[in-house]
């Protein structure tokens, strides 16, 4: 929502030059979220799924600890129902932080090695996705999409799943 509100650059720019400014207004921000999944919860919604544009090509690991982290282990909190968490990009670099916010499930992306991502998360954190949506759903062949399924079966992966929004075509 900052990136929205604010452009890309500018919020980013800012969480260098103004970060006060920028905690301010992700507080005021996360009341939507929090407003928006409640009525979520309300309307039946087994669990929730929050994205954040936390890339590695936009934010830094300490960056996410530092603007990310405590909101996430308060939405964690506050919407009650289990929450998946999805970032894009390679997220290895954040995801030993991602597990001790309480979300239940961290939604990956095919650039974090599956073996890796488990490394990382541990027992503690639940992984969904993974796969790759150019190189195996829109144009894998059959055997690429089993290998993909036994490599995500074999580091126990708990939800199979592609790495972000199936393409519409």
């Amino acid at each position: 929502l900052g990136y929205h509100m604010f452009g890309v650059e500018e919020f980013l720019i800012n969480t260098i030059l103004k970060p006060d400014a920028i905690k301010k207004a992700l507080a005021v921000l996360k009341e939507v979220t929090v407003q928006f999944g409640t009525a979520q919860i309300e309307a039946g919604a087994d669990a929730l799924c929050l994205a954040d544009h936390a890339t590695r090509d936009l934010c830094s690991p300490d960056a996410y600890k530092k603007f990310l982290m405590e909101i996430h282990q308060e939405l964690s909190v506050r919407l009650k129902c289990p929450l998946i968490l999805h970032i894009c990009g390679d997220t290895s670099d954040r995801i030993t932080y991602i597990k001790q916010t309480g979300i239940e499930c961290f939604h990956f992306d095919s650039k974090v090695p599956v073996k890796l991502a488990r490394e990382l998360a541990g027992d503690k954190l639940a992984l969904m996705g993974g796969t790759s949506n150019l190189n195996i759903i829109f144009n894998g062949a059959y055997e690429d999409v089993l290998n993909d399924i036994n490599e995500k079966i074999n580091c126990n992966i708990d939800i199979i799943g592609p790495e972000c929004a199936v393409p519409l075509n």
